[in-house]
């Protein structure tokens, strides 16, 4: 099974592109082993180190972005693209540094089991979308659906419909609700949706569940302490808290 760490890097600011090198640097150390592709436009910077790159051109970035509407597309077809190139992806921000071992969290990837960074507050803008007949899939977005944060994301191959689905109405989600999150807003809908009966995403502050195909209400929130990515190896696991976010712990 082919297991990779994936980083997108875009845009004229080489800032971002410097802090995925330093992410997948730093990945590297804890991780001497980690298969690393980085989805970017400027793949010189990344050619003298031990990793992949997947080039972004400027159309596909046009077209990814809706003609320049909403900028966060180009990451969310970026991710589809890293997906089909490996069987389970972790993909983290490039402003997230691990400070610890994490290929282990490949072991809680399944088709009915994806990771995200964390469960946010219900967003105030989101409930604006109800009645605007806006869908993922066969679901209908009522703007009620939990926000779930993408800058971690670990996600199976088997769930590329998900993304596939989460991808068409995000351009309608950010000009109807005005948040700049549309993308890990319908990105979270679609894999809570994606795995069929029990599918489920967690994160270290919760795990949500999607009991069979029934409506978006019943998706359940459950409070726990799940401060681990567990994995049935050698009874150890890799910890979400082993990535530093935007350089605090």
């Amino acid at each position: 099974m082919r297991d990779v760490f994936g980083y997108i890097a875009y845009g004229e600011n080489e800032l971002y592109h410097r802090g995925a090198l330093l992410s997948a640097l730093k990945l590297l150390y804890h991780c001497p082993e980690a298969k690393i592709i980085v989805a970017t436009d400027r793949p010189e910077l990344f050619v003298d180190y031990p990793m992949e790159t997947l080039l972004l051109t400027d159309m596909q970035k046009e077209a990814w972005s809706f003609s320049g509407q909403y900028h966060f597309g180009i990451k969310a077809r970026a991710l589809i693209k890293l997906l089909r190139m490996t069987d389970r992806l972790i993909f983290m921000d490039s402003d997230h540094y691990p400070a610890g071992f994490l290929s282990l969290g490949f072991e809680s990837i399944s088709p009915k089991h994806s990771v995200m960074r964390r469960l946010e507050k219900p967003h105030k803008w989101t409930p604006v979308l109800e009645g605007e007949g806006l869908r993922i899939g066969e679901h209908v977005i009522t703007g009620r659906e939990p926000m779930w944060q993408s800058g971690i994301l670990g996600v199976h191959r088997d769930n590329l419909p998900a993304l596939m689905d989460a991808y068409p109405p995000m351009l309608a989600v950010h000009q109807i609700s005005k948040i700049d999150a549309a993308e890990q807003f319908c990105i979270g809908i679609a894999l809570s949706l994606g795995g069929g009966r029990s599918a489920r995403i967690s994160s270290r502050s919760g795990t949500i569940i999607r009991e069979g195909r029934r409506r978006s209400q019943n998706l359940v929130y459950i409070a726990s302490s799940m401060h681990t990515l567990p994995s049935p190896l050698h009874g150890k696991s890799s910890k979400l808290a082993d990535i530093e976010c935007g350089g605090r712990r």
